[in-house]
């Protein structure tokens, strides 16, 4: 049990008369067969609903919402992290939300639900909290984290069963809308689960319709209530099974929700780990993706939807390299109103020999449209033409054989080094900011040449954080910071990139700043013994939207 003081915040009363007061308010929808849109009434008065996709934490006070995973004994189990990038201890206050607990369960004494407490985390330190651990009783959990300051990260670790874990930061808003471009339910041939996790924070019951569409089929979930304080998870690999791609709408029409997923895989083809990303409160016409790469053993694939109704998107996937002077023809798309276009960037012939680069979706009429990117890495990814070649990529990186590399029409792969093999997911940046907070682990300080140019050995399977700046026309000026001192400083011309392997910087846990003159965008890929995650970076100065950056 996490320790938690004699006197809770006032919330926490409020929360239990709210959970009584959303049962009388569903039995009486379900009575008179409709919907009572009444309405929303934030207890955080300082929430706003933000304009683009980031997480950030531009305001004084800030409140972070972690959709969740299942308790210690289910199969995506939640743990919270909280990151002080601080000088000086701060204080959170947790509150953990369940899913709607059994009704016998609401005669007990009130004490049983007091769900809020307050910890303290040292200056430039992590705190983990399993929450799973602190309300048993609930199958599923969420939280609410508040902060009286802009320097602390919330991110979320789902466990599966296999050791797998995912990870992302837990939002910063609510909104009325948001999209999952691209999951599968591929249960039986790939041990692919979809869950969409839903987290209403406020004291009415919020009420949401899904659509889910896929090549398997359509189907739809209308009219979900999501009580007062309350997570609810949807199966969706239960509602729409054995689709190889599923699109996710999910529109509030009574209050506000948080959204995230949950991709469980553990197949020939999806590989194995876990996916967790937050789901997309925006679409814009311009996304960046600060990493992504190509190679024998990494399937990287960015998903485009296309969510109007009546309008045809004609999209444009954009490469940047670390190579200024080095042009790649951009990936056409057309994209039907309401579907998803996949672009697996693995079969690119234009990408072979580009390790590492930023992915720019761009809709070329100004259409919004909202992008994401997974990747699954390890013998899942080799593609069927290296496995049925004459040189077996999985036999040689297995067996003791001397060969180190193959050749495939023009290009060489190097079979040096095996990867760690994982599946992460990411979504997009659709605005910049100036300020960036990285929290980020290095099991070792590598053996790298830190070269004058900034580039690194995109061979080399290493943890690493990319920036790219997004302006046609201004140079950034970029300062990397470790514990207040400047490890690195550059300058990155317009449209430009550059990464890092993060081993330059320090070992261990540490939080990576980044200051910058205009806006720029940042990401990670930290890659551990057994595991690898990709995110993107939490903003600490206001989001400039892309579209409108010059």
């Amino acid at each position: 049990m996490i320790p938690r003081p004699a006197n809770y915040d006032s919330f926490t009363g409020r929360l239990r008369s709210a959970r009584v007061l959303s049962l009388i308010m569903i039995v009486g929808m379900l009575a008179g067969a409709a919907v009572i849109d009444l309405r929303d009434r934030p207890f955080f008065d300082h929430l706003e609903i933000s304009s683009n996709s980031l997480t950030n934490m531009s305001g004084p006070m800030v409140a972070w919402f972690c959709p969740g995973g299942s308790n210690q004994d289910g199969m995506a189990e939640l743990t919270i992290e909280l990151f002080n990038a601080a000088r000086v201890t701060r204080d959170a206050t947790i509150t953990v939300i369940p899913d709607s607990l059994p009704a016998a369960q609401l005669t007990t004494k009130e004490a049983d639900f007091d769900h809020s407490f307050s910890i303290s985390i040292p200056s430039q330190k992590r705190v983990l909290l399993p929450l799973g651990v602190e309300l048993p009783e609930a199958q599923w959990v969420g939280a609410v984290v508040e902060v009286a300051s802009p320097d602390v990260i919330v991110e979320q670790i789902i466990s599966d069963k296999h050791g797998g874990a995912g990870r992302s930061s837990c939002l910063t808003r609510t909104s009325t809308q948001w999209i999952l471009p691209h999951g599968a339910t591929r249960l039986e041939a790939e041990g692919e689960q979809l869950f969409l996790m839903l987290l209403n924070p406020y004291l009415d019951f919020a009420v949401v319709n899904i659509e889910m569409l896929s090549d398997y089929g359509h189907d739809s979930i209308e009219s979900l209530v999501v009580p007062a304080g309350e997570v609810v998870k949807v199966d969706v690999t239960d509602e729409l099974p054995v689709a190889d791609t599923v699109t996710l709408y999910v529109e509030a029409i009574s209050g506000r929700v948080a959204a995230s997923w949950i991709q469980l895989v553990d197949g020939p083809k999806s590989g194995k780990g876990t996916q967790v990303a937050t789901a997309i409160p925006h679409v814009a016409p311009l996304w960046y993706i600060p990493s992504a790469g190509v190679d024998t053993q990494r399937r990287d694939v960015v998903a485009v939807t296309n969510p109007s109704t009546d309008r045809t998107a004609a999209v444009d996937i954009e490469v940047i390299t670390d190579q200024p002077d080095v042009t790649i023809d951009p990936i056409e798309l057309t994209i039907a109103p309401r579907q998803t276009e996949l672009v697996n960037l693995q079969t690119q012939n234009r990408l072979k020999g580009f390790n590492d680069f930023t992915v720019v979706v761009r809709s070329l009429e100004g259409l919004p449209v909202a992008a994401s990117i997974t990747s699954i890495v390890g013998d899942a990814a080799v593609l069927p033409e290296f496995t049925s070649s004459s040189i077996d990529v999985t036999d040689a990186l297995d067996s003791d054989s001397p060969i180190d590399s193959f050749e495939d029409d023009q290009t060489t792969y190097s079979l040096q080094d095996r990867i760690t093999p994982g599946a992460t997911a990411t979504i997009a940046a659709d605005a910049a900011a100036k300020e960036w907070l990285l929290p980020v682990e290095v099991s070792a300080v590598g053996n790298m040449d830190k070269s004058d140019n900034g580039t690194v050995d995109l061979d080399a399977d290493v943890s690493s954080v990319a920036i790219v700046n997004p302006s046609s026309s201004i140079i950034a000026l970029v300062d990397l910071i470790v514990n207040d001192v400047t490890i690195r400083s550059l300058e990155l011309g317009p449209q430009q990139r550059a990464r890092f392997p993060l081993a330059w910087f320090a070992s261990g846990y540490f939080i990576l700043e980044i200051e910058a003159s205009s806006p720029v965008i940042a990401g990670s890929e930290l890659i551990g013994l057994t595991s690898r995650v990709a995110s993107l970076g939490v903003a600490t100065s206001e989001p400039v939207p892309l579209s409108i950056l010059r």
